[in-house]
């Protein structure tokens, strides 16, 4: 008799916007668009109120999307294309809400399970552009040509009238883009030039220009300056970010979010292990709470204050939080000061989540309270006498990005912490390990950089306030890192440690704040953070060193130097076989070259100094890849015959790392030599 076979499992569904997008079931024109696109045409008689209308009347099921040029912090300037997707209309509440009735979108996608960024709908979103005047913009086989001709060109413009090439076009401030296209668009904050190139070529790629005509007049006003203006037609102010409260948060989450995306609220099926360890954490916090708040009715009488806890110490966070001339302490550092110290972790993970809700983010997301950073915190530990000990302090390493396992597994140790601290039974300390050591968080991609920079804000909102120097800075740079995440990404094939660069560079400037702040009574400057980006644009050098502890460098592959924007400039390709692989007369520039010695070398390298053969014929050998040479902690090539041979040219491309080494940087040259160069003496180091 055959055995019953077990149930066939059910899909469960999409985990992000992209997958709910990327369904091509989903789309209900099935690629057919010309009438959908043509209600957005200035020719159709529908009004913009009727467009919303009919827009908000579509099914939660059918996927939407509009483009808009969004300006940035200089309205002058040429904005970034974005994507507002998923419009929705809140409902009438029981008792009112600030929300009622209102339009909003959502603008990204979900990460890590969190909720995309709300917006309120623009409220001209759907009017004609330019008042409805026509708008003078190239035809497309002119766009073409003039992006193929000039690869920096962004926009083109301004037109004279009938001018030879061009064509008058309306459209609308912002357009809807059709299902099969939206990923394109997901998440991005594009130019116009990258928008016009990305879509126009899957819309010809596809066949639809002629469907899709709408969408490819408003690309071409996107790229196209009128006369006398210094932005396009279509630009308008971004949307207005909403702050959220628990109303909207969870009505977007549950009822919008969870709704398109139900596996995310699917733990029971897809880890039921860890919906029991949740469930469980959640009764003891509650539990935990519960006393909390027993204790603090108790103490109501006996309120601990800042000064009676801190005592001398309250001078240095004072320094740390002051603004102006007058020193201001955040109602977060009062209920600190308040809660008992058992129930200070409880107290900061309460403020951090808070704080990420109000920012819009997960609370999930906020940076996990550890018994290490809780002591951190109560210390006032923001900086750290020693830059290089990444652990030290309170800094984006310290609090970054986690996988779920490394969070479920910090949160879990928290937990157990919080309970022993409470006064749980001492035999649970016999099997459980508390692994108080705090992890330094080192991203691997610009979305982890990304993510490491928002648990960094909710620190410095919930410690210094919103309204804080510092914490303004940070918001500006979190904001312009994640509008140039993509060029720093787009970079990663010739630095793959360009994540790593980018928060460690954040980390020395604050470090430095906070040391300056802690130790001076007045108010320190705080850093230009925005001077990342200025020498990226700029090429100058700015990869900070890694301190060698903390980077594997065998587990890293080593870079091919590709020529991307930011880069620090490196050797220039040589003219000829005859350029040498590791320095030598190659030649950086015009003049007499000579030969210039060593004159400071590292005994250590001595069993290479006679290597047989010319390190160019070993360096680049025939048929065979190049190489990998070491770098400096500058970031540059090393030198090789400037250290190895103790002689090289006055023109040498590699000239400045014509100097002695640091410690490590003899260290990975010399563990390169033993690697790679055969010896003729003992390596005496070995």
């Amino acid at each position: 008799m055959a055995q019953p076979q077990p149930p066939v499992p059910q899909a469960l569904g999409p985990r992000t916007y992209r997958e709910f997008y990327s369904d091509a079931s989903r789309d209900p024109w099935g690629g057919d668009y010309t009438a959908l696109l043509g209600q957005y045409a200035t020719t159709a008689a529908t009004t913009p109120e009727q467009l919303l209308v009919r827009t908000l009347s579509y099914s939660q099921d059918t996927p939407q999307a509009f483009a808009m040029l969004a300006a940035g912090r200089d309205p002058a300037l040429v904005g970034r294309i974005v994507l507002m997707h998923r419009p929705i209309r809140f409902p009438i509440s029981v008792p009112p809400t600030q929300w009622d009735e209102m339009v909003m979108a959502l603008e990204g996608d979900v990460l890590g399970g969190q909720i995309c960024t709300t917006v309120e709908w623009p409220a001209t979103g759907l009017r004609q552009a330019a008042n409805g005047g026509a708008i003078q913009v190239p035809t497309l086989a002119n766009l073409d040509a003039l992006f193929d001709g000039g690869p920096d060109v962004e926009v083109v413009g301004p037109y004279a009238a009938n001018e030879v090439g061009t064509e008058l076009i309306r459209t609308r401030n912002v357009m809807f883009v059709p299902p099969r296209y939206i990923p394109i668009l997901l998440g991005q904050s594009l130019t116009p030039r990258q928008a016009y190139l990305r879509l126009v070529g899957a819309v010809r790629t596809d066949g639809f220009e002629l469907a899709c005509a709408p969408l490819l007049d408003y690309l071409r006003a996107a790229c196209t300056l009128p006369a006398g203006q210094p932005v396009p037609a279509v630009q308008r102010p971004a949307a207005n970010v909403l702050r959220m409260d628990e109303t909207l948060h969870q009505h977007i989450r549950e009822n919008v979010v969870h709704r398109d995306l139900p596996r995310l609220r699917q733990p029971e099926l897809l880890e039921p292990g860890l919906h029991v360890a949740r469930a469980i954490g959640d009764l003891v916090t509650e539990h935990r709470a519960t006393r909390a708040d027993t204790l603090a009715r108790r103490l109501q009488e006996a309120t601990i204050t800042p000064e009676t806890k801190w005592g001398a110490s309250l001078q240095l966070l004072t320094r740390l939080t002051q603004q102006g001339e007058h020193p201001v302490l955040p109602q977060f550092w009062i209920d600190l000061a308040a809660a008992p110290k058992r129930f200070e972790g409880t107290t900061i993970a309460r403020a951090t989540d808070a704080t990420a809700v109000a920012l819009g983010l997960a609370p999930d997301l906020a940076p996990v309270i550890t018994p290490a950073l809780v002591a951190k915190i109560a210390a006032f530990s923001f900086g750290h006498a020693n830059s290089d000990e990444l652990e030290q302090g309170i800094n984006p390493f310290t609090v970054g990005y986690r996988n779920q396992d490394e969070t479920t597994e910090a949160r879990t140790q928290a937990t157990q912490h919080a309970m022993l601290m409470d006064g749980a039974a001492p035999r649970l300390a016999d099997v459980i390990t508390l692994a108080a050591s705090e992890k330094v968080r080192m991203p691997r991609t610009c979305i982890q950089v990304s993510i490491t920079l928002d648990n960094y804000r909710v620190m410095l909102h919930t410690c210094f306030g919103p309204d804080h120097r510092l914490t303004a800075e940070f918001d500006y740079f979190t904001a312009s890192w994640k509008a140039r995440a993509a060029q720093f990404e787009a970079s990663m094939g010739g630095e793959p440690l360009i994540p790593l660069y980018v928060v460690r560079w954040v980390q020395l400037r604050l470090n430095m704040w906070f040391q300056d702040q802690a130790r001076l009574p007045v108010q320190v400057s705080v850093p230009d953070l925005q001077e990342l980006f200025q020498d990226y644009r700029l090429e100058n050098p700015w990869y900070p060193r890694i301190p060698a502890a903390y980077v594997t460098r065998s587990a890293v592959p080593a870079p091919t130097i590709v020529p991307v924007p930011g880069r620090i400039p490196t050797t220039p390709p040589p003219a000829s076989p005859a350029a040498a692989a590791g320095g030598g007369a190659a030649g950086g520039g015009g003049g007499t070259s000579t030969m210039v010695r060593n004159e400071s070398p590292n005994a250590a390298l001595l069993p290479w100094k006679a290597t047989p053969g010319r390190l160019r014929d070993i360096l680049r050998p025939a048929g065979q890849p190049a190489v990998a040479i070491p770098r400096n902690d500058a970031g540059l090539e090393m030198c090789v015959a400037w250290h190895v041979r103790h002689i090289c040219s006055s023109q040498c491309s590699r000239q400045r790392d014509h100097k002695a080494h640091s410690t490590g940087e003899r260290a990975r040259l010399l563990a390169w030599c033993r690697a790679t160069l055969p010896t003729t003496t003992t390596d005496a180091s070995a």
